[in-house]
C-alpha cells in the first residue's frame, strides 16, 4: 500500500476548475504501464507543473476529487489529474 498523507484534504488550484480539494486514498497504481492506462478514463483535468509537484509530494497514488477517484501524471504534453473508470474506482473506494 502506498503512504497516505497525514493531511485529510489539501488544495490544488487547477487550470480548468480553480480551487479543488483532493483527499488522499489508499491504493497503489499498477506497476505495469499498459495495465495502469487501462484503468483511466478521459477527460483528464489539466494541472500545472507546480500543482503536479504538490500532488506528487503527498506520496499517495490515488485521491478523491468531487465524486471521482483520480490519479495523476504526464498527459497531453503536460500534467493532469486522471479519473479512473468506475469499476477500478469502486475497488479503490472499497479499500478506504
Amino acid at each position: 500500500m502506498s503512504k497516505v498523507s497525514k493531511t485529510k484534504k489539501f488544495k490544488v488550484e487547477t487550470i480548468e476548475d480553480g480551487n479543488i480539494f483532493l483527499t488522499p486514498l489508499k491504493g497503489k497504481v499498477p506497476s505495469d504501464f499498459c495495465e495502469a492506462v487501462r484503468t483511466l478514463q478521459r477527460p483528464y483535468i489539466p494541472i500545472s507543473k507546480n500543482e503536479y509537484e504538490k500532488v506528487f509530494a503527498d506520496g499517495s497514488d490515488y485521491f478523491k476529487y468531487k465524486n471521482k477517484v483520480v490519479t495523476f501524471g504526464n498527459a497531453d504534453s503536460g500534467y493532469a489529474l486522471m479519473p479512473l473508470k468506475a469499476e477500478y474506482a469502486d475497488k479503490i473506494l472499497a479499500k478506504n
